[in-house]
């Protein structure tokens, strides 16, 4: 008994430098897998924060995407609300361009100008269906009428009275006149029924009037920049102080016209008849006058012409043939360019 104690001593004493050398080489081992163990946690908690970042980042765009649709949703909304309320006015303005009162007439005249300068799209549209509210409007109204002396009387303005009471019919032209500056969309008024009517200071800026009847009509003050006048009738109409650049007057009856202080610059008047119209005062320059019939010196010299005005080939009627002249070499032609060139010189701002 005494041995097996003493042997069991002795592998006591053998079994504690053991466990404290696997205690130590534990110890070492935790020592050296710290840093590894550092490492792994910072890794984590990197991969945590980006992962953090990532989700942020993931919800801040769905966010973001979600905002945007729901924008534009709202954008495309909008859209198709001021389509159908534009609709809903375009609509209501032509339904009411017919009716018996002047004021709602204005009213809805007023809604397409703005319908139109809002949206030049809708220009075209709308200039198709003032052609037929102004020839309506026109031929189908009694319009003041004057007599061709009453309109050399002028009121404390220096201006014509102009009384008619037709201010939609003005109003119309106006906008057609605007909206031809703006998209070049001209108004149709071809073979206009206007004979005797009080068309003065109208705009009508582009508009076709080929074969318009306009005998003995007032054009005064009118604005006719660039009208079609194709075979028209101006016979003894007054177009006084009118500007009718770059309009075309091919072939126009324009007998006994009054073309007083008229803007007639590069204006087409081939083949038209000019028997005994007045040109007084009137701006030629630049016009084409070639093969114009029964055209005078005397109607020319009292008006403001330049070398650039095309007086070749005039044609005159001398009650038995037509003969075939160049009126721009005839001495009285060239004193007057030259006295017009001279006013011109003077006129200018040194």
């Amino acid at each position: 008994m005494e041995n097996e104690n003493k042997e069991a001593a002795v592998q006591s004493e053998e079994a504690v430098p053991n466990i404290v050398f696997v205690r130590a080489k534990k110890k070492k081992e935790r020592k050296s897998l710290q840093p590894t163990i550092q490492v792994l946690v910072s890794l984590v908690t990197a991969i945590v924060a980006v992962s953090g970042i990532l989700l942020s980042y993931q919800t801040f765009r769905l966010n973001a995407e979600e905002k945007a649709a729901q924008r534009e949703a709202a954008v495309a909304a909008q859209e198709r609300q001021e389509l159908a309320d534009r609709n809903n006015r375009f609509s209501y303005a032509i339904e009411h361009l017919k009716d018996e009162s002047l004021a709602i007439r204005m009213g809805a005249l007023y809604e397409l100008k703005k319908l139109g300068v809002d949206d030049e799209g809708l220009q075209e549209n709308i200039v198709r269906i003032l052609g037929p509210f102004i020839r309506e409007g026109i031929e189908n109204k009694e319009l003041l009428t004057r007599n061709r002396y009453a309109l050399l009387i002028a009121d404390d303005d220096g201006l014509p009275p102009l009384e008619n009471p037709n201010t939609d019919i003005y109003l119309a032209c106006e906008i057609t006149s605007l909206f031809w500056e703006q998209t070049g969309h001209s108004v149709s008024l071809t073979y206009l029924k206007a004979e005797g009517i009080n068309f003065g200071s109208i705009q009508l800026k582009g508009a076709t009037l080929a074969g318009a009847q306009l005998k003995g009509s007032n054009l005064y003050f009118a604005q006719l920049q660039e009208t079609s006048l194709l075979h028209a009738n101006l016979q003894g109409a007054f177009l006084n102080c009118a500007n009718l650049k770059g309009a075309s007057l091919m072939a126009v009856n324009a007998q006994e016209a009054m073309f007083n202080g008229a803007s007639l610059e590069e204006t087409e008047f081939g083949f038209a008849d000019l028997r005994d119209a007045d040109f007084s005062g009137a701006h030629l320059q630049g016009t084409d006058l070639s093969f114009a019939n029964n055209l005078t010196v005397e109607q020319l010299i009292v008006a403001n012409i330049d070398e650039h005005t095309h007086l070749y080939l005039g044609l005159f009627n001398d009650g038995e043939n037509i003969n075939s002249i160049d009126l721009s070499k005839d001495p009285r032609i060239q004193a007057r360019i030259a006295e017009v060139k001279a006013k011109e010189q003077e006129q200018k701002p040194e």
